[in-house]
């Protein structure tokens, strides 16, 4: 499997092999946590209990770990979370392997995380049933903190950009499904950052 037909996006970082998206994404999980990818990662107060929704190689993973965290990592790809694995060395990290839109543990987190550009592999049921998820996930008073690449600073482009087609998306469909929670912060630009409290 090629990485255009893996992620969706054409000549990502110009790499041919899952392999290699892989071991890109372990160097960029080394950078400086002011990456616009990683940015929601400092609104997690150190300690806290974080669902990593769509964890992929352990980027933020890795600093989440950093801050001390209680980690659930869930990711629907087993080479991904091996990755993760790899990367971080913490047995207490619990990993599964699933579809984090459907995933319900009623555990009380104080975060959700879905970062760098997770949000827009999913399909419009796939989004419903995250935001859903996220909601019954997160204890009274805790943040669900979403990033992804708004390359022409719109949701609907960044879509459409990601997946090579319109999935009919808008900011006003993403606001709807999380009109439960109160919106802390949107912001546009090259990466949306979401900030919303139950």
């Amino acid at each position: 499997m090629t990485i255009p037909q893996y992620c969706g996006q054409k000549n990502f970082f110009k790499m041919k092999t899952k392999k290699e998206y892989m071991d890109r994404m372990t160097f960029y999980s080394k950078d400086d946590i002011d990456a616009p990818h990683l940015e929601g990662l400092k609104y997690v107060k150190e300690g806290s209990a974080v669902l990593s929704a769509g964890c992929g190689s352990g980027r933020e993973v890795l600093f989440l770990n950093n801050k001390k965290c209680k980690i659930t990592a869930i990711h629907y790809d087993k080479e991904m979370i091996s990755s993760s694995k790899e990367l971080i060395d913490n047995q207490n990290i619990e990993y599964i392997l699933g579809d984090f839109s459907k995933f319900e543990r009623r555990e009380g987190y104080d975060n959700v995380v879905c970062l760098f550009n997770t949000i827009p592999f999913l399909n419009r049921q796939q989004l419903e049933g995250f935001c859903k998820e996220s909601y019954i996930n997160l204890k009274k008073g805790g943040s669900l903190i979403i990033t992804f690449m708004d390359r022409w600073g719109s949701f609907n482009s960044a879509v459409h950009y990601l997946l090579g087609h319109n999935k009919n998306y808008t900011k006003g469909h993403l606001l709807g499904l999380l009109g439960k929670f109160k919106i802390n912060q949107f912001r546009m630009g090259k990466y949306l950052l979401i900030i919303a409290t139950k």
